[in-house]
């Protein structure tokens, strides 16, 4: 039996998508892409933003033009607020790791289109390679106990839960003895990495013993919260065989919006932690996520917040316009902004966000940078693509052999493609 499957949302989805994918390879059914005729199709949702929700709705009418008599499966956090006539199987979060158990009893026609959910099992599966990604991604923890007034996660997710850190030490191992040359950090909040453990322990010191590892090409983190930082995280980040890349998400450069977002810091406490951080990592790429058109935010907050985007040095933003999530505190917030200003507001952080691009590209023209090639090249150009360690995006002129390795490439001509040579 074939099943496709694919990923809405972050980095955190991917893994989990590729996840779902081995335990079904494993259990003898045919992984197919997701755009072919299959018997099965998975739906690996999300619910951070209002165009997460949609994008979701589309694959699953997709996959039913493709074959009409397929059993469409809908998974991840926004599995419940999609209606279960629509699809064949719901599936929450905690059930991801029995998929293939819910599968079986779809094919055996069971009555039940949702199941209940009683599993508390985090899903955390060991890989022996990563699903159609040059690049591994293992997963340290899931949850969040932060409860952002805008965000579902908590509450589709849970309380925030590490993986142990013997298993992975030992996931890496394999995917450094199978060939992998970059390991993503990736979960829901990395920075709470070993708070629940008693003793607890904390994301450096799991990152120290990462990078001890013999064999191991580098390390990316995905996105870490502000207030998650402090000196210990400062000084391991400084490490070579970490990439000089963090996502720190902003969401408002204004206190009062901040507050009212029941965000965990200040301005203030913000710009000290750039500072830091560019002290450490003088070359960082340091990206950030924006919300325009929070409740209650005016003119004069909208203004506070792009004047300080434009102050610091981010190498790229991710905007979203705020959209209203059910069962959210600022669901029902007064002051809702219009449509219209949301849009004009996201225009205007967008243009912002091209020139910071440009800008950080630019100052590494006729400059070397350590390169990871992919296992694929750019229909168009005919290069290999690679990604740098300070993740820049490069269209690179070399030979096959380089594929899946970690190049020293020289930057030639950036603008909306970067181009490289490898040297």
């Amino acid at each position: 039996m074939k099943i496709a499957l694919t990923t809405v949302g972050c980095k955190l989805n991917q893994y989990e998508t590729s996840a779902m994918s081995e335990l079904l390879r494993e259990n003898g059914f045919e992984i197919a892409p997701f755009f072919s005729c299959a018997d099965f199709y998975v739906v690996n949702s999300c619910s951070v933003t209002k165009k997460a929700e949609l994008d979701t709705r589309k694959f699953i009418k997709k996959a039913k033009r493709i074959n009409p008599r397929a059993k469409i499966i809908i998974t991840g956090c926004c599995a419940s607020l999609i209606d279960p006539l629509s699809v064949d199987l719901i599936l929450n979060n905690k059930q991801k790791t029995k998929i293939a158990d819910y599968v079986y009893k779809l094919q055996k026609d069971a009555p039940s289109k949702t199941f209940s959910g009683k599993e508390n099992t985090v899903f955390f599966p060991s890989f022996k390679t990563f699903f159609e990604h040059s690049r591994a991604f293992i997963k340290i923890q899931d949850g969040c106990d932060v409860s952002c007034s805008y965000c579902i996660v908590p509450q589709v997710r849970g309380k925030s839960q590490s993986q142990k850190e013997d298993e992975i030490l030992e996931q890496a191992k394999i995917f450094i003895n199978r060939g992998y040359k970059e390991i993503v950090i990736s979960g829901v909040n990395i920075g709470a990495y070993g708070r629940d453990f008693f003793p607890e322990t904390n994301l450096a010191g799991l990152l120290k013993k990462l990078i001890a590892i013999p064999g191991l090409g580098r390390i990316r983190l995905s996105s870490i919260e502000p207030q998650e930082f402090d000196k210990e995280l400062l000084d391991i980040i400084k490490d070579p065989r970490i990439c000089p890349h963090l996502h720190l998400p902003l969401q408002s450069g204004d206190d009062k919006i901040l507050e009212a977002m029941r965000r965990k810091y200040r301005v203030r406490y913000y710009l000290c932690l750039i500072d830091a951080l560019f002290e450490k990592v003088p070359d960082l790429n340091l990206g950030t996520d924006i919300i325009a058109g929070f409740p209650g935010e005016g003119d004069k907050e909208f203004n506070n917040t792009f004047e300080l985007v434009k102050k610091i040095p981010f190498a790229y933003l991710h905007i979203f316009r705020y959209s209203q999530r059910p069962g959210t505190i600022a669901e029902s917030f007064d002051n809702q902004v219009a449509e219209k200003i949301k849009k004009e507001r996201a225009m205007r952080l967008a243009v912002l966000n091209k020139e910071k691009k440009d800008l950080y590209a630019g100052k590494f023209l006729n400059k070397t940078l350590q390169a990871f090639i992919e296992n694929r090249r750019d229909n168009k150009t005919k290069r290999c693509i690679g990604l740098s360690d300070n993740y820049l995006r490069l269209y690179i002129n070399g030979p096959e052999e380089i594929k899946n390795q970690i190049v020293t490439v020289r930057i030639t001509g950036t603008g909306d493609k970067i181009f490289a040579e490898v040297c």
